[in-house]
This record gives C-alpha cells, structure tokens and sequence, in this order.
C-alpha cells in the first residue's frame, strides 16, 4: 500500500519538478526503483524538492519529486541504464557503476550532494530490475539524510585605496574555495595593482558561486581660494591672517586627502561719530531729531560688517 501511495504522488508531481530542478534525464529500457525518506539537516524535505540520481560520469540517469506524506518526505526514484542500442552516448547506469544522490532544495534555491559536499557517500549495486527496487534499496524507511553548509561570500572590507597592501580574503563560507577577479592572486587582493574603480570578485566552492563589488578609491589632492572675514574655523585650524594652509586628512573612503587653502581675511570695520546739530538730520536712513545714541550696522567695500555709531 506505502508503495502505491508513492506512485501516486510520483504521478502528480513528475511534471512540475524539472523546470525548478534543472535536473534533464534520458529514460531507457532498462531501469531500477530507489526507495527511501529524504531529509535536510534532520528535517523532511517538502514536495517541492527533487532528488535525482547521477552516474559516476556526471549523467543525471532519473529524478523524481520528492513526496510529502504524513510527516514524512519519500523517495521513489527510478534509475536508468544506459541505451546498450546508442552505444555513442552515456544516457545512464552501466552494471556496476556507481550512483550518486543530488537533492534540489527549492527554499535555497540549491542542489545538495550527498552526504554533504565535503563527504559525499556513493552507492553500489545497481542492476536492472526492469522498474523492480532494487535489493538494497528498496526499503521506503530508511533515511537519507542529506547535510546543508549555508553557502555565503561576505567580505568585512570592500573599500580599499589606491597602493593599499595585499588583503586575504576570508569571506567566503564554506572555506577552502577559490577566490577570482581583477587583482586576485591565491585567495590574496592587491589593491596596488588596480586603478580606482569598482570591480566584481567572485567566490566559488562546490559548484556555488556568489560576489562581492568591491571599489578602489584614489587619494585626493586639491587646493582651493576663499576669502572670509575676520575669522575661519577650518579643520580645527583657527585662522584670523592671509595665507596658505595645508590639511592632511581623509576622504569619504578613508583615503589620504591632502588639502591647500589659499586664504584671504579681510576686517570688519567699526566707526564713531559725534554730532551736533539743529532740529533733525538724515543719517544711514535713519531720520533723527532727538539727542542720543545711534548704531547702523551694514557692508564695508570688502563685504565684511560695518558698524557706524553716532
């Protein structure tokens, strides 16, 4: 009864699960059933996985969805054998020959090998069975569990200067992957040896690959003219004369910036006047025609304050 539950399910799903999967096959004459519960890390698989079984070529040689059942994840996977009538092309199993399980995880959108990518466990004894289980495996309760490594490419610095010295990179997870781009030598970035710009640089590692923008920025050195008046706060720098200044310090970026201030100070101006007069006068717009103290504050010819009092 277990068994005609999975052909059912198999025949519900077996038209949806290769265009998710990538997983392509050439069904034979000859052909062998794989039995058994799939599992990722501990945890069923959903029916939106697929496992598939490849030679020791690399053929896929079958896949099948993978089928969730009452808290379980079954496998009914059929193997097939090669076509001994296109001895020209490996379309799948030879006597012998061992087979390899892949599982398409649709959450990562990844295909996991098993055991894992860095123990990966192959298995023997395929024969035809003309779509019989084979001897082996042929018990719809043993559990294949298969290990997920989160695969990731995250490098702490990605903003370098130009003539920055060489960086390891150490980003890529899992470790013990090859590390390609511009400036790349040995898992080793050399700043020096790129203009600024922004370059692409990739991690791969088991067949999975990921990248990281990562940008060159050049020093920065400029000078520039200003005038102000009386006083200027400039990169804690109080300046109160006329001159050049110079400032070394850093861009945006964190790259050397050197900068030159040509400076002009002009002053302000301040007046006092006293006056002695009949009735009313006209003063800076200001109608006056009582005795007392008096301010105007407006521009000198060098744009700075003035400040007349009368």
């Amino acid at each position: 009864m277990k068994k005609l539950i999975l052909l059912f399910f198999g025949i519900l799903h077996v038209n949806s699960v290769y265009s998710q999967s990538g997983f392509s096959f050439t069904p034979t004459n000859s052909s062998a059933t794989f039995y058994g519960q799939a599992l990722i890390n501990g945890i069923p698989v959903s029916d939106s996985d697929t496992i598939a079984a490849f030679d020791a070529s690399g053929n896929c040689c079958g896949a099948s969805a993978l089928m969730a059942w009452n808290g379980f994840a079954y496998i009914n996977l059929v193997i097939y054998g090669d076509d001994a009538t296109t001895p020209a092309t490996d379309e799948g199993m030879n006597g012998g020959e061992d087979f390899f399980l892949h599982i398409y995880d649709s959450s990562e959108d990844s295909i996991l090998i098993y055991k894992s990518t860095d123990s990966i466990v192959s298995f023997s004894g395929w024969t035809n069975t003309n779509g019989a289980p084979l001897t082996q495996y042929g018990d719809a309760n043993v559990v294949y569990d298969f290990t997920f490594t989160p695969f990731s490419f995250i490098e702490t610095q990605t903003v370098f200067c130009e003539g920055d010295a060489d960086y390891i990179l150490t980003g890529g997870f899992p470790a013990g992957g090859v590390y390609t781009g511009p400036g790349i030598s040995n898992g080793v970035f050399s700043p020096s040896s790129l203009s600024d710009g922004t370059y692409i640089i990739t991690y791969t590692e088991s067949g999975q690959s990921a990248t990281q923008m990562f940008t060159i920025a050049s020093a920065i050195d400029y000078s520039y003219l200003l005038t102000t008046c009386d006083t200027l706060i400039w990169n804690g720098q109080t300046l109160t004369t006329s001159g050049t200044f110079s400032w070394l310090g850093n861009t945006l970026n964190g790259c050397d910036s050197n900068v030159t201030l040509n400076l002009t100070v002009n002053s302000s101006t301040e007046s006092f006047d006293t006056l002695t007069l009949c009735d009313s006068t006209l003063w800076n717009g200001i109608n006056i025609s009582q005795s007392g103290d008096y301010s105007w504050v407006g521009t000198n010819s060098q744009s700075c304050d003035s400040i007349a009092k009368l």
